[in-house]
């Protein structure tokens, strides 16, 4: 699905299309509609397809991660199954560390709560999720949890995920996502644990004690994470009108391919 592209994406995956055995459809917007909407457009295309795997665009799957999700969905009491993320960057940059310690956080709690991020596979009994939300693979789950089946996460599927490089693309995603958890919250009734200060504080302990963690580090990252609630807890009162399109976070945007030689 290509959201109004101008990074030339329409034109990799068409060439793509002609070297491949696999099959490979190109569904491109003239306007921007947001990621949500995509999900609904392939949602409706994949109407005979019984699992779905949904990937954010500037990732990319270690190994047999994908294969490892799909596998869990021989349980029929599983309607999601989560990947963990595995955030790619530059060693001792402000951006990345911080980001780093809330994907090790995020693991924590995910093992708990089991939540999907990057990559998403679903069993396809969804008729669609609201296309103005900014968090897509929480709608899914919220959305399967309520036909009654349950959330897995499996932290020994990974997928590789670039980070943001600069303080300002790091608040950018971050408060959007915590806008899209409000909203939720508002809308569903459903609040996230990883954004529960008391389970947060329960990861810190945990990622302490095993990995530990680089006081700066720490503290930054609470800077980071006061501005943006704030941020997006004025987005939220002030009735913030952006209807699930994202902005685009320039530092993030980068080719992983070369981590495969690891």
């Amino acid at each position: 699905m290509s959201d109004a592209s101008k990074d030339g994406t329409n034109e990799i995956v068409a060439e793509f299309a002609k070297t491949t055995s696999i099959p490979v459809k190109l569904i491109a917007n003239s306007q921007r509609a947001g990621k949500a909407a995509a999900v609904n457009r392939c949602i409706r295309e994949l109407h005979d397809v019984d699992i779905v795997v949904l990937l954010s665009g500037d990732v990319l799957p270690k190994g047999d991660c994908v294969s490892l999700l799909v596998r869990e969905f021989a349980d029929p009491s599983v309607g999601v199954a989560a990947a963990r993320t595995v955030p790619v960057g530059v060693e001792g940059n402000p951006a990345f560390e911080i980001t780093r310690l809330m994907w090790s956080l995020h693991h924590v709690i995910a093992i708990r709560y089991p939540k999907s991020t990057e990559i998403t596979a679903f069993r396809n009994l969804v008729e669609s999720i609201d296309p103005t939300t900014f968090v897509d693979e929480a709608a899914l789950e919220l959305t399967l949890e309520r036909k009654g089946f349950v959330t897995r996460y499996l932290p020994e599927a990974e997928v590789l995920s670039p980070t943001p490089l600069c303080l300002g693309d790091y608040i950018k995603q971050r408060a959007v996502v915590t806008l899209g958890y409000l909203r939720m919250y508002r809308k569903e009734g459903r609040r996230m644990e990883t954004q529960s200060l008391v389970e947060r504080i329960r990861a810190i302990v945990v990622v302490w004690q095993t990995q530990g963690i680089h006081l700066p580090v720490l503290l930054l990252a609470m800077a980071m994470e006061i501005i943006v609630r704030a941020w997006a807890w004025i987005q939220f009162l002030a009735g913030n009108r952006n209807h699930g399109i994202w902005g685009r976070s320039e530092s993030t945007k980068r080719r992983l391919v070369y981590i495969l030689d690891d």
